[in-house]
């Protein structure tokens, strides 16, 4: 496994740095070394596919919440906070996340809990200046002295996480709890023309299954009442944060009657689109059950301190270099970023990433289909484990057919992504050893498409792509415009 220090480099296009340092860490690594050297001097692969830094920059401040909403997939339907070391984004921490911030034309201050519970967060909003400030509460902590600071601190947007009539919801749906939520958006009204301000502009955001489809004229009914026109809308995810599928999520999702769910939905955000409301199903001006490219990419990193490095959409897809001590444009036009925006922007869908491919907001049909039949599935017969470590003793042995056939048969039997990128990671090395650099490529290329975060791949990848070339990119695709409360801008001006 190469160190940090080593991927880093590889993965900023540091070649020669990252063979002198892998020259003096122990251990052999012949495979690595040998790329390395004769990947020097090759031309950099994807330089074309580099992109600005994002408009949207997301922070997330808490990860502490109290209200257990059952569909929550960060991991708060069971438990009030992730970490009992670590409850907040740090003051040193967003200090660092400046480089991104300033550059954005929004900042949202969101999650990954209850944004609310941060006690820095009155004094990152502080610190902002320039972009579009956004805050996103469920409104339970909510009171008159934090909504006054919010207008001090110069918040534009406040959206309120808020689900109405669904039991896996915000409040489990009861009717107390919708009372107090709109008592607190009326709440806001009132401090507002107390303070004589237009700020903050209210947007709700809306995670629709079954439960709450039937409900949801009543509630844009209700916000239009109080000229609030902005919804996101976002069906239900139904994996929890364990990466499990929850059958009971399941049953309340669209996915048992995905046609009639779906056209309903469709039918719905079409009508108020043309009376007065704008719905947007994630950040798409109308509903796909295909979209036709992912909102998220170049246009959004979702900062917080929990790991390594930060989102770069709604889903748990992280790229394997440092990111806190990297400089933004480093980071942002490395290697795996050109890479990824080379699957989404010139290559088939097919090739993307699996995360990608089932993603309930790119491929919302297909990632009820895969779920419904993913829960449907018995486990085989034969445990592909098992024989994935007999694959790789024989590897070790030099007995290259025979752990090939071994791997073929881990790839009939297993459903699991990750067991199967380390699969075509083998099978990449067998290559290699052969002496056959494309049919290596093409094996890593499936490694880091199941095992996104297989960073021995990854180091692979950046080196075969760089040796054996990959195709020049005659034509990208055009990032999605985003369009979010588009009569705000940047330094408070509402026009």
């Amino acid at each position: 496994m190469p160190s940090q220090e080593v991927l880093d480099l590889l993965m900023t296009d540091q070649l020669e740095e990252a063979a002198c340092v892998l020259e003096n860490e122990s251990g052999p690594d012949s495979i690595l070394r040998d790329l390395i050297y004769r990947a020097l001097g090759c031309e950099k692969p994807l330089a074309s596919m580099t992109a600005d830094l994002p408009d949207y920059v997301v922070v997330n401040p808490s990860y502490t919440c109290n209200i257990g909403c059952k569909m929550c997939i960060t991991g708060f339907h069971n438990k009030t906070e992730l970490d009992p070391n670590y409850k907040y984004l740090s003051p040193e921490q967003f200090e660092k996340a400046k480089s991104w911030v300033r550059t954005g034309t929004h900042v949202f201050f969101v999650g990954i809990g209850e944004t609310l519970d941060s006690p820095h967060l009155f004094d990152f909003l502080d610190d902002v200046d320039g972009p579009v400030k956004v805050v996103t509460t469920s409104g339970v902590p909510l009171t008159r002295e934090k909504i006054r600071k919010m207008i001090e601190t110069g918040v534009q947007i406040l959206n309120f996480s808020f689900d109405g009539k669904t039991s896996v919801g915000h409040g489990d749906g009861k009717d107390t709890y919708i009372k107090n939520i709109w008592s607190k958006i009326d709440l806001v009204t009132q401090v507002k023309e107390e303070m004589h301000s237009e700020s903050p502009v209210m947007g709700l955001n809306v995670t629709v299954n079954s439960e709450n489809l039937d409900d949801l004229d009543n509630l844009f009914a209700k916000a239009k009442e109080r000229n609030i026109r902005d919804i996101l809308l976002l069906p239900m995810s139904v994996v929890e944060d364990s990466g499990e599928i929850s059958p009971m999520l399941y049953e309340k999702s669209f996915g048992p009657d995905f046609d009639r769910c779906s056209t309903e939905f469709k039918k719905l955000v079409d009508h108020w689109n043309r009376n007065g409301l704008r719905l947007q199903v994630n950040a798409y001006p109308e509903y796909h059950e295909k979209a036709p490219v992912c909102s998220y990419v170049d246009n959004t990193i979702q900062i917080h301190g929990l790991s390594s490095g930060p989102n770069i959409c709604c889903g748990k897809i992280e790229m394997p270099l440092t990111f806190w001590d990297t400089p933004p444009e480093d980071y942002w036009n490395s290697f795996p970023f050109r890479y990824f925006r080379y699957l989404h922007f010139v290559g088939e869908r097919a090739g993307l990433p699996r995360e990608c491919q089932d993603c309930w907001i790119l491929e919302t049909r297909k990632y009820y289909k895969s779920c419904g039949e993913a829960l449907d599935t018995r486990p085989p017969a034969m445990d592909p484990v098992s024989i994935y470590q007999e694959g790789s003793r024989l590897k070790r042995e030099g007995s290259w057919k025979e752990a090939e056939s071994r791997m073929q048969e881990v790839l009939e039997l297993s459903d699991d992504d990750a067991l199967k990128g380390k699969v075509y990671f083998h099978l990449a090395e067998i290559e290699l050893a052969r002496a056959n650099d494309g049919a290596a490529l093409d094996n890593i290329q499936k490694c880091i498409q199941h095992n996104f975060d297989h960073r021995r791949g990854w180091a692979y990848l950046s080196l075969l792509t760089r040796i054996t070339g990959l195709p020049k990119v005659a034509k990208r695709q055009d990032k999605f415009p985003l369009s979010y409360h588009p009569e705000i801008k940047p330094g408070g001006l509402l026009v």
